[in-house]
C-alpha cells in the first residue's frame, strides 16, 4: 500500500497485479493495511478511521479513531489497533502533555469492546531526561497542554507495532499477550491482554 493515497494492490511473485482496493468513501492514505485469509482488508486511515473492506472495496464497518501504524487480528476475530490521544499526566508534581498510546480492541464487527492505556504501564521506562526536554517545551513556548502532531515533545512512547502472539512462548508469555515495539524507549514488550 502506499500511504500517500488509500489503495492496496495485490500482486503475485513476479510482480503482476491480481487486485485493487480502494478506499470508496474518503480517499484517506492508509497508514497500514492487512489482508484476512477471507481476501478481506484492514486498512488504518492515520489519524482518522480503521475500515474493514471486501473483496470489491464495499466497507463492512468503519470506526472513527486516531489510529495509527499497526493493527493485530486476534484468533477469535477481535481487532487490535493502535490509537493516540493527547492526556495530561502529572509527572514529578508538573501536569504535562503526553502523546499517549492506547490499544484499542474492536470486536469483529467494529465495535469498540475496551481499550487500554499504556502510559502508566511503562512510564518508568521513559528516561526522566525525555520529561524534562517536554517540560521546557512547555514552559519555553508557554504551550496549552495540547499535542497536535507525534512530531512534538510529548510523544514519549510512539508505539509502531502490536501482535497479538498466536501461540504460548515457554517461560515468556502465553497465547492472547500482545508483543509491542516501542520506538521512543526503544523497547520491545509483552503485556497482558
Amino acid at each position: 500500500n502506499s500511504r500517500h493515497r488509500g489503495l492496496a494492490i495485490l500482486t503475485d511473485m513476479k510482480g503482476k497485479i491480481l487486485h485493487a482496493f480502494n478506499d470508496p468513501v474518503r480517499n484517506y492514505a492508509w497508514m497500514h493495511i492487512e489482508m484476512t485469509p477471507k481476501g478481506e482488508l484492514f486498512a488504518l486511515g492515520k489519524d482518522s478511521h480503521i475500515v474493514k473492506l471486501d473483496w470489491n472495496s464495499e466497507p463492512i464497518w468503519r470506526q472513527s479513531l486516531r489510529v495509527h501504524h499497526d493493527l493485530s487480528v486476534a484468533p477469535n476475530g477481535q481487532v487490535f489497533v493502535l490509537v493516540r490521544i493527547a492526556q495530561r499526566y502529572t509527572i514529578s508534581g508538573t501536569e504535562l502533555p503526553i502523546l499517549d498510546d492506547r490499544i484499542y480492541v474492536l470486536s469483529s464487527k467494529g465495535q469498540i469492546k475496551r481499550w487500554a492505556s499504556l502510559f502508566p504501564i511503562v512510564k518508568h521506562l521513559v528516561p526522566k531526561a525525555r520529561f524534562a526536554d517536554v517540560e521546557r517545551e512547555v514552559k519555553n513556548k508557554r504551550k496549552a497542554l495540547t499535542i497536535a502532531s507525534p512530531a512534538e515533545t510529548g510523544d514519549v512512547l510512539h508505539t509502531n507495532s502490536i501482535e497479538v502472539l498466536a501461540r504460548d512462548i515457554p517461560t515468556v508469555a502465553p497465547a492472547g499477550s500482545i508483543l509491542l515495539s516501542i520506538r521512543e524507549i526503544n523497547r520491545v514488550v509483552i503485556i497482558d491482554a
